[in-house]
């Protein structure tokens, strides 16, 4: 694991999975149409993780939110990180922590609703109490301390990493 990794990190991943081609497939439509690349070169980002310490993570699948090892996403995922105190990394996994513990499901209809805006533009309200996909739960968890780490909430992974607030750490 690397050193780097500290709790509230977010685990920016690229693993392969049919899943993960239809999101990367769906942001790469989305980014040609606002005129944007990758960040650094590396592949588009499919998934998002939050560390919370003691080697695990805390991330949106299918059966809802779920605590894993982080060892899952070694050698397929980027840390994605900013300074900040302490306290501040305490809210960010207090928040996740709290999601977990409140049995948040997974959207579906929030990621068929993403999707649908990254390949038509098409931009859909929508959402279910206690359901969540990915990128937006590691939006809300940073959101605890008060940092918009996308220009919107309803976000996709590659978004996080387009938003300027968070910066590439270095590999995981």
């Amino acid at each position: 694991m690397s050193s780097e990794l500290q709790p509230g990190d977010l685990l920016q991943c690229y693993s392969a999975s049919l899943l993960r081609d239809a999101i990367v497939a769906a942001e790469r439509i989305g980014a040609l149409r606002d005129g944007v690349r990758p960040p650094r070169g590396r592949p588009i980002y499919s998934h998002t993780a939050v560390y919370i310490g003691n080697d695990f993570v805390i991330e949106a699948l299918g059966a809802g939110l779920v605590r894993s090892p982080v060892s899952k996403h070694l050698g397929n995922a980027d840390i994605w990180t900013r300074d900040v105190s302490a306290h501040g990394r305490e809210q960010i996994t207090l928040r996740a922590e709290d999601m977990y513990r409140t049995g948040y499901k997974y959207a579906w209809m929030d990621l068929g609703v993403q999707l649908a805006y990254l390949t038509l533009g098409l931009k859909i309200s929508y959402h279910f109490e206690h359901s969540i996909i990915c990128s937006v739960f590691g939006y809300d968890c940073w959101a605890a301390d008060g940092w918009k780490v996308a220009k919107r909430r309803n976000c996709d992974p590659e978004d996080i990493a387009l938003g300027g607030v968070l910066h590439f750490a270095g590999e995981f």
